[in-house]
């Protein structure tokens, strides 16, 4: 499903297109409130993935932006495995396989929807730092050796979480620490 979110140029309060970064950490963590609601643990997985306890994919989060005569419009993509799971795409489930139901598509949007619209007036209100704590509970890898891949490139660390901006922080062992903001998780 895509949801289209409307937004003047500078955003409610002040806000520039720039502060939505970090913004499919936030829609991670709403899709994760909305599992918990539903008794389903489920971890996400930097930038945009929500995963069974297993580590099989349930959901992915695109976001896309669109600017239209001094109007952003935030296109927000959900793509979540309902009633089966691609047999093509290795390490996936599905809702009905962790929670045994008979979900419907109108169920799962109108869920995904109400968590999704709080999750937005938040973000709105204060940036990704309201989403820190809360993505940190459930996210995955938080204090284990990681890689990200980055083209030709991989960074390789123990992951410590997140900065403000929803950049991956990623620990070395000379105690630096590496500021990721885009790669592939491995």
């Amino acid at each position: 499903a895509t949801f289209i979110l409307r937004r003047s140029a500078s955003g409610d309060g002040g806000r520039s297109v720039g502060d939505l970064s970090g913004l499919s950490l936030a829609v991670g963590v709403a899709l994760s409130d909305w599992c918990a609601e539903l008794k389903l643990d489920v971890r996400l997985k930097w930038p945009n993935d929500v995963l069974s306890l297993r580590g099989d994919k349930l959901a992915g989060v695109l976001i896309e932006l669109l600017n239209r005569e001094g109007v952003t419009y935030v296109l927000i993509g959900i793509g979540m495995n309902i009633s089966h799971a691609p047999p093509e795409v290795p390490h996936s489930t599905c809702l009905a396989t962790l929670r045994e139901y008979n979900w419907t598509p109108d169920q799962v949007l109108s869920g995904v929807a109400e968590h999704l619209g709080r999750a937005w007036e938040l973000f709105e209100a204060r940036g990704m730092e309201a989403f820190i704590a809360r993505w940190s509970k459930v996210a995955w890898g938080i204090g284990e050796p990681i890689q990200v891949q980055q083209g030709e490139c991989m960074v390789s660390g123990q992951m410590q979480g997140i900065a403000p901006d929803g950049a991956l922080l990623v620990g070395q062992d000379s105690g630096a620490v590496i500021r990721v903001t885009s790669g592939i998780l491995l």
